[in-house]
């Protein structure tokens, strides 16, 4: 017999478990609805951010982010964990165990926060908090990488930013299948866990999966001592273009997480003049309004919409590096 499972939708998920149970799972400080309490997605000493009702849902405010919209449960593991919607709507069925379809054994999570099973392993950083173990493989660049990379990103670049092929992957003592298409990017060394993004391309059910943690910038180690420019952008592959323009800059986590004030502080007094460099679609565009909300001074750049590309990466990828140079030329001066 085959068993039919309920579709996987927020409405089946709500259904089984209120939202009050998936907040208080993926939002630690959140002890009471309408009670205040610290951040976890930025430093917070004043206990800025309220759980409340309104229309009879749950919504989650930080007022000490000016400009932040309120976000429902599955908006707010979004914007933690730098997932999509999908990815979120499948973790909250792998950690209840609700057992809707579809249902993704290895989740595509950032931190991979779903615990298919109880027996993998963890360690524990000084700090208290466990981390996913991800160990990867390496294989020599191939012909077909080249190809992928279209050239654009000069193998000394990449491996510049820790960014290598691989061929096998384990997280957490599992050997999980990668295909042949499958990178790693090396983010961070930290109490003595290392810090991946690996990234499949083609993979239809998880493009990314990673252990980094929300105050994991990508390019923060590479970035010069000092320097007159910082871009703030949404990839490592964006970071890598820039860098060929000699143009440091970092990522988050996902553009809907604004800069650490703590961040910003230690990075001005590295760096002049700060620009935001996102997608020019809604996404980009709203996360990069939230950015330049907060820090006043931080001047929003986008590729222009007519070239019919959303970002520098694949600008470069269309229009190759001699116009690229020139745009960049046009927007940071």
């Amino acid at each position: 017999m085959f068993e039919i499972k309920e579709r996987l939708t927020t409405e089946n998920i709500l259904s089984k478990i209120s939202d009050e149970q998936i907040f208080k799972y993926y939002c630690k400080n959140f002890k009471q609805v309408g009670v205040k309490f610290n951040s976890e997605l930025r430093d917070d000493p004043v206990a800025s951010c309220i759980i409340s009702y309104y229309n009879n849902k749950l919504w989650y405010k930080d007022f000490g982010v000016i400009g932040q919209k309120a976000v429902n449960c599955f908006d707010y593991i979004m914007l933690k964990y730098g997932m999509t919607f999908q990815q979120a709507l499948g973790i909250i069925n792998l950690d209840f165990n609700l057992n809707l379809a579809p249902f993704i054994e290895h989740p595509p999570s950032l931190t991979y926060v779903g615990s298919p099973d109880t027996n993998l392993l963890t360690k524990t950083s000084v700090t208290g908090f466990s981390s996913t173990i991800i160990i990867p493989t390496f294989r020599n660049w191939l012909e077909i990488d080249v190809k992928y990379w279209k050239n654009n990103y000069y193998l000394s670049i990449l491996e510049f930013f820790d960014i290598y092929p691989i061929k096998s992957l384990e997280i957490n003592g599992k050997q999980i299948p990668v295909e042949m298409h499958t990178y790693s990017y090396m983010v961070d060394i930290e109490d003595g866990i290392t810090f991946y993004k690996i990234y499949s391309p083609f993979n239809k059910n998880y493009k990314w999966i990673s252990n980094c943690k929300a105050h994991h910038y990508l390019g923060m180690n590479q970035l010069p001592r000092l320097g007159d420019k910082l871009i703030i952008t949404k990839s490592l592959k964006d970071i890598a273009v820039l860098s060929l323009f000699n143009l440091p800059a970092i990522a988050p986590q996902s553009e809907s997480q604004i800069l650490s004030h703590e961040k910003y502080v230690m990075l001005s007094k590295r760096f002049k003049t700060f620009y935001v460099l996102y997608d020019n679609d809604r996404a980009g565009v709203e996360g990069a309004m939230q950015t330049v909300e907060t820090f006043k001074d931080i001047k929003p750049i986008f590729i222009p919409v007519e070239s019919g590309v959303k970002d520098i990466s694949d600008f470069i990828d269309k229009y190759r590096y001699r116009a690229t140079e020139k745009l960049v030329k046009s927007l940071i001066i």
